[in-house]
């Protein structure tokens, strides 16, 4: 009877083993999304601590260098490969002092100055009502030199040196397309929240978020911000003589050649002369409208 007994308590009946099953798929269906979570929020948080650490080489570099801009930085660093996203995602400049992650989610961070634009760091820009373009209008009679509303519907100019380009109105385009769940702004156009910074359509990136409430949310992560601060003539910018550019050509640098516009849509280093040259490649290249009027 003793060594019956003894039998009998060797492992887990059918049913307990069931038990035992069910209660470790429990267990996993809870825990598996809470841990990818926590992964996917650590690695947001190395991202910022990396462009942070951008940042502070920047001004780190212009202590000795003041004319040293976010472009430089982030073209040294992807070229050394010392700081990188863990999620995969790439570094690249906004504007002179700012640094962005091609993963909206993770946001972009920059050196503070009095006329910083992302100071907040923000990507998505939430609108709580589908407006008219009245802001807009009375910002122009403010005395705006920088940007005219022309006859078109939804079309705002702006002025790259001496020359006005087309844009258009996200408030105009988000009346049009009301309705939808999404709109993807048109590749090759450029689109302006606040008639202050615009954003050129490349690679079907940026859209237009309907909520069921009449909200939208405005998408940019993945476009490349108009460089509005001067107009590049190409032929220029050739070293003949040792076959390089004199300078590199930043994402979102507008250039003139043969009385044509284009926006590069990658950084284009200074020895790369033959890219630069190449205006049909899109990769590199797309072609930007000048103003209807």
């Amino acid at each position: 009877m003793k060594d019956k007994i003894i039998k009998d308590s060797y492992g887990f009946t059918l049913i307990e083993m069931i038990v035992v099953m069910i209660i470790i798929g429990i267990l996993a269906a809870i825990m598996v999304p809470s841990l990818l979570h926590y992964i996917d929020r650590s690695k947001a948080d190395e991202c910022e601590v990396n462009r942070k650490a951008l940042v502070l080489q920047l001004e780190g570099a212009r202590a000795q260098d003041p004319g040293k801009t976010m472009y430089d930085i982030v073209n040294e660093n992807e070229a050394s490969g010392e700081i990188t996203c863990p999620s995969g995602g790439k570094y690249e400049a906004v504007d002179n002092n700012t640094v962005r992650c091609t993963i909206p989610e993770h946001g972009e961070n920059g050196v503070l100055t009095d006329e910083s634009e992302h100071a907040m760091g923000d990507v998505e820009v939430i609108v709580p009502e589908i407006p008219s373009t009245d802001s807009v209008e009375e910002s122009e009679e403010s005395g705006d030199d920088d940007t005219k509303e022309t006859g078109k519907e939804g079309e705002l100019c702006f002025k790259v040196g001496d020359v006005w380009f087309s844009s258009l109105l996200v408030s105009s385009l988000a009346e049009k397309n009301q309705g939808k769940n999404n709109y993807h702004f048109e590749n090759n156009t450029v689109v302006t929240e606040d008639g202050k910074t615009f954003y050129f359509q490349a690679n079907n990136d940026g859209y237009i978020n309907y909520h069921n409430n009449g909200k939208y949310t405005t998408v940019f992560g993945g476009m490349t911000k108009v460089n509005c601060d001067n107009l590049m003539i190409l032929a220029n910018n050739f070293d003949k003589e040792h076959n390089t550019l004199y300078e590199t050509i930043h994402k979102g640098q507008v250039v003139i050649d043969n009385n044509n516009y284009y926006i590069a849509i990658q950084n284009i280093n200074k020895q790369e002369p033959n890219t630069a040259k190449n205006l049909q490649n899109t990769n590199n290249w797309r072609p930007l409208s000048l103003c209807s009027e």
